[in-house]
């Protein structure tokens, strides 16, 4: 499994978004907060550490790379420009 997820920075990074909203799901209820009580509050503030990883999520999603590339000059960020034709032009 671990293999596959080698190259593909995005992946850790969502699988760790998922990880960390579980407790968030499971708690986001008034039974949960009067049980947990002042601790309820310090689990639910984990939402600006799952935001801060969906951002970088979408950041390597998009093609940045933190480290640079293989051959170290890796662009920071794609962009979606199309290399085919458009109809107009093959008419």
């Amino acid at each position: 499994m671990f293999g596959r997820l080698a190259g593909h920075t995005f992946l850790l990074a969502g699988l760790l978004i998922i990880t960390l909203a579980i407790p968030l799901l499971a708690t986001a209820n008034t039974p949960a907060q009067r049980k947990l009580g002042k601790y309820w509050k310090k689990l639910q503030r984990m939402t600006y550490v799952i935001w801060a990883f969906v951002v970088l999520h979408v950041l390597l999603l998009d093609g940045f790379t933190p480290f640079g590339g293989a051959d170290g000059d890796a662009i920071p960020f794609s962009t979606s420009v199309s290399t085919r034709p458009s109809r107009s032009a093959s008419r």
